[in-house]
């Protein structure tokens, strides 16, 4: 039997998921025999291959006339296959170019094991649950469904910490396994009866049961979509998958009769109607997870791509808008988990994913982004594994200037972050060798979570008028958001850019006039309450004290009579910054 490894790929309505997963897979450091087995697909993923070019890997479909389940399929194309390593891949799965050869390499050196599984992540880049596992015992299912695995022993084990070789667990996913293919054909191969879903858990129970290990290698990633098959119905996928996961407990705990009549169906049956709750909610809120073709794309990550941190801020939305026109990759590095939407050149993935994966499967970055606070640019150091960047970008506040003189404690610290953080991402840049650009905007506006002009528009919403001292005869400047992402973008073609440059928006006008246009904005006549200084401030210190407006200082006060205005002569001539006037 030939060394060479046989994939064996179940297809259902992938749409074009399938596509991209041959073109990923068959970028591999050596030739693979594939087959693809279809399970009666309706949709056009089996056309989207037709005359696909695998180059000197093996390529074969075979095509239900009934979907037969998924196990049925996978022992169909191992039949297909004369290998030694058979390798299961889910259709909306990405490898990297050494995934199929590096699981290989783990079975070589470990003769005594029979399957080996990848780190298997989301889209996003979270860690992916079920990559890794515990046997699902009465006790540790039982912690699961009490939602207890932070205290006690659970099956799940994503999260846990990672060592930097390969372990033996119970069972690794389904969506990226290696088995040894002798050891599959002395335990019978797939289990049939099984249609969808917990065919895994069996698989490497009897492998286990044979005397053969099960392990997971943490140094080999791939992603999966999970659930990218489109047209499929939730509840009756849903409903296959609890039948599933009853099958494995009465085959392996059907001894204990309390469990297998009472508690196993009750566990299995009250998970599938919270599963069913959860989805009528999420249509009904609009926050369906529905399976999207519009992100499919071919992202590779072997080409140098431009790092956007900080991209879930108003202006980081802004500025992936803006990269769109931008014939280069683009990774959008986030902290929130969720599927984000992807297009044609831009990924969102979680900071976690630098944390997890091997820095062999990390992104390459040659442009770095940073529009998150600048005080944070140090904690995005360690995702610059394959290379260091060339250019970077910065964004930080004319606070700097602004508050230098400031007595209020909270306003101090947030002068000498800003600071430090300017700093470190000067001293970075020189040490990398390369060009950096830094941006203090004034006060920024316009956007969903901006917390200077939304302030404003609080307070008067609040308490119907705005306090004023004097005649609030203080210069402003306010930058639109948009206009901040677009100087990042204009900047990443400016290479010989100043290090520095003060941003503000296209006018001027006092404080009043500024306040008078965000109460026309809210449909209101302006109605201001002239106080004095030291009245305004006990005032403003009340104000803090209303949750949502503790970032109110009492120094604020003292500014609105001070100008607090830039020249933007510099961006205008060095790089085309052209911001619009005030329209809150």
């Amino acid at each position: 039997m030939p060394e060479r490894v046989g994939v064996v790929i179940v297809n259902y309505n992938s749409g074009g998921y399938l596509l991209r997963c041959l073109e990923y897979l068959c970028r591999s450091l050596e030739p693979l025999s594939i087959v693809v087995v279809d399970n009666n697909s309706t949709d056009n993923s089996l056309n989207s291959v037709e005359g696909f070019d695998s180059g000197e890997n093996d390529l074969n479909v075979i095509k239900h006339e009934t979907n037969r389940g998924f196990s049925v399929a996978v022992n169909i194309g191992r039949k297909n296959l004369d290998c030694e390593y058979l390798m299961l891949l889910n259709p909306d799965s990405q490898v990297h170019p050494h995934s199929v050869s590096s699981l290989r390499d783990v079975l070589k050196e470990h003769p005594e094991a029979g399957i080996v599984g990848a780190l298997v992540f989301n889209e996003d880049g979270t860690e992916q649950r079920g990559c890794r596992r515990n046997e699902p015992t009465i006790a540790r299912s039982v912690v699961n469904a009490l939602g207890l695995r932070q205290f006690l022993e659970g099956v799940d084990l994503t999260g846990d910490a990672l060592p930097d070789k390969p372990f033996a667990v119970d069972a690794v996913s389904g969506s990226a396994m290696m088995a040894r293919t002798r050891y599959f054909d002395e335990i019978g191969g797939m289990d049939e009866s099984y249609f969808l879903h917990c065919e895994d858990l069996d698989v490497c129970r009897k492998m286990r049961d044979a005397g053969h290990h099960v392990l997971f290698e943490p140094r080999v990633s791939i992603f999966h979509r999970q659930g990218g098959s489109t047209g499929a119905n939730f509840r009756k996928i849903e409903k296959l998958k609890h039948q599933g996961m009853m099958r494995y407990y009465l085959s392996y705990y059907g001894n204990n009769l309390f469990f297998s009549r009472f508690i196993a169906p009750l566990l299995v049956w009250s998970h599938y109607f919270a599963s069913i709750a959860r989805d009528h909610l999420a249509t009904v809120t609009g926050m369906g997870r529905s399976p999207d073709s519009s992100d499919i794309f071919p992202f590779d990550f072997s080409q140098p791509a431009i790092l956007v941190s900080g991209a879930s801020t108003d202006v980081g939305n802004a500025l992936l808008s803006e990269l769109k026109s931008i014939d280069k990759q683009v990774i959008a590095l986030t902290r929130v988990s969720g599927r984000r939407k992807n297009s044609d050149r831009i990924r969102w993935l979680n900071t976690e994913y630098f944390s997890y994966a091997a820095s062999a499967d990390h992104p390459k970055f040659d442009e770095w982004i940073h529009v998150a606070p600048i005080w944070t640019a140090k904690e995005i150091e360690k995702v610059f594994t394959r290379g260091l960047p060339k250019r970077m970008i910065g964004v930080s506040s004319s606070s700097v200037e602004v508050k230098s003189e400031s007595n209020d404690p909270s306003e101090k610290e947030v002068v000498d972050r800003l600071m430090a953080g300017e700093l470190w991402f000067a001293r970075f840049a020189k040490s990398c060798g390369a060009t950096f650009t830094l941006l203090r905007p004034t006060m920024i506006y316009g956007g969903p979570t901006n917390k200077n002009i939304n302030l404003v528009k609080r307070i008067i919403s609040l308490v119907g008028c705005f306090p004023l001292v004097g005649s609030g005869s203080g210069k402003r400047q306010p930058v639109h958001f948009q206009d901040v992402a677009s100087a990042c973008k204009q900047l990443l073609g400016y290479p010989n850019a100043r290090e520095r440059y003060n941003i503000a928006g296209g006018n001027q006008l006092s404080y009043r006039e500024m306040v008078e246009k965000v109460f026309y904005n809210l449909g209101k006549r302006p109605r201001f309450i002239v106080v004095s200084r030291s009245l305004a401030r006990n005032a403003v210190w009340l104000l803090g004290k209303v949750p949502g407006l503790s970032r109110i200082s009492p120094e604020s006060v003292d500014r609105m009579l001070v100008d607090q205005t830039f020249s933007i002569e510099d961006a205008k001539n060095d790089f085309g910054f052209n911001p619009r006037d005030f329209n809150p």
